[in-house]
């Protein structure tokens, strides 16, 4: 592969780019279809001012990359991409995170990809500073459940997870947050190693925002097993998540992230996006931010999962490692087969999305502050990459090493 350096510009930007962890994280209920701090982590906040900027959108979003199950009839094909071409410029022609823009080739192809961060081969520590946004839901159309599903319920242990406060993992002795632990990991051999490349988010959380799901964009109701979850459409829950870019006065250099409790967007337990607007004073901005939800234990069980799965912050970690791998859904890949029973039996993908392939294999369990956090499994670049040897942590293919020994398979 040949790094190009870092970039601090996408060309021709998407205007709305969304990624929804494809099938894997689609709960779909094929019956029902809708109409229409802790301390320490707060601590990291010291000394840093979040810059405001209102923000006008000036394009919608692209299609949705989204694989639905329960529509398709045999083997499942993402949509092929051409990712955005990264452009020879400075910092200052666009407002968004720091990232870094490379390629690699495989079998004569270039594949473009960004990163949040910078370089592992010229490592530098990337602060983000983060907006945790809880959502408060009241559903008006509640079947036999409390018509409330507040995401605030659970905003302390969200700061207080892996997820914002640094933990020693064990499949690597890293000392680190959970995603900045994956992508040292994963380029440990090409500079990840280096105690001089980090990528930190340093967490804020705003008051709860409280919402009212109108009868057409949503349902609260029990599956049987007697947790309530919410089911909304997408199309409801971006639209106030861009409005809530301007009212909260969020910066483009700042990671929003929306957190739901039980609610799912038709289907979707988390997703990332790219917004591209045009700011007040005519310079362009892109936005990455994110949703996920906390997840009850079991609450996945009547969609034919094991109790254990996508409990608790595992779609929050998922959502925020696949972010820090492509901010801007324009990271590409060779085709990858991969699949999740019972949902998914068989799926295709050309996108570099570090959990998609993981959500059902191995995940581990994370003791802090009195509470057990549960994460998932996550790939590394050299498994979408095909590179022999791995850069990764021990010449390994997956962050906890049990899952992928050999890089990806092509799709069939």
């Amino acid at each position: 592969m040949g790094r190009t350096g870092r970039i601090d510009r996408v060309a021709g930007a998407p205007g709305a780019r969304r990624h929804v962890g494809t099938a894997t994280w689609r709960l779909r209920c094929k019956k029902r279809r809708l109409t229409g701090a802790s301390s320490v982590a707060l601590l990291l906040l010291c000394g840093l001012l979040a810059s405001a900027a209102q923000a006008t959108p000036s394009v919608r979003r692209s299609p949705s990359f989204l694989l639905d199950p329960a529509a398709q009839q045999g083997p499942l094909q993402a949509p092929v991409r051409s990712p955005t071409t990264a452009a020879e410029s400075g910092p200052s022609d666009v407002e968004t995170i720091r990232f870094f823009s490379s390629s690699f080739t495989y079998n004569g192809t270039t594949f473009p990809y960004q990163n949040v961060g910078t370089d592992p081969a010229h490592p530098r520590i990337t602060i983000v500073r983060t907006v945790v946004v809880p959502i408060d839901l009241t559903f008006e159309n509640a079947i036999g459940v409390d018509p409330h599903l507040n995401g605030s319920d659970f905003t302390r242990r969200v700061l207080a997870s892996p997820v914002f406060v640094p933990t020693k993992f064990a499949a690597t002795e890293d000392f680190a947050q959970y995603a900045d632990a994956f992508q040292r990991a994963e380029y440990w051999n090409v500079g990840g190693k280096r105690s001089s490349f980090h990528t930190f988010l340093v967490p804020r959380a705003v008051a709860p925002v409280r919402l009212t799901v109108p009868a057409a964009d949503g349902v609260a109701e029990q599956l049987g097993n007697g947790i309530p979850l919410g089911f909304l459409s997408f199309a409801w829950l971006e639209e106030h998540e861009q409005a809530l870019l301007t009212s909260l006065r969020i910066s483009p250099h700042e990671f929003p992230i929306f957190i739901t409790h039980n609610a799912l967007a038709e289907g979707a337990l988390g997703n990332h996006e790219a917004l591209t607007v045009t700011l007040p004073n005519g310079r362009t901005a892109i936005y990455t931010y994110a949703f996920a939800t906390w997840l009850d234990a079991g609450a996945a069980v009547p969609f034919g999962f094991s109790e254990s799965f996508a409990n608790d912050v595992m779609p929050l970690g998922h959502e925020v490692a696949e972010w820090m791998n492509d901010p801007f859904i324009t990271s590409a890949a060779p085709p990858w087969q991969w699949s999740v029973p019972p949902i998914l039996p068989k799926a295709c993908s050309n996108v570099i999305e570090v959990g998609d392939g993981l959500q059902q294999f191995n995940t581990v369990a994370v003791p802090q502050f009195g509470f057990t956090y549960h994460l998932q499994d996550l790939t590394f670049f050299s498994w979408f990459a095909r590179q022999t040897p791995s850069e990764g942590f021990a010449g390994r293919y997956t962050f906890l090493g049990t899952t992928f020994t050999s890089p990806s398979t092509p799709c069939s």
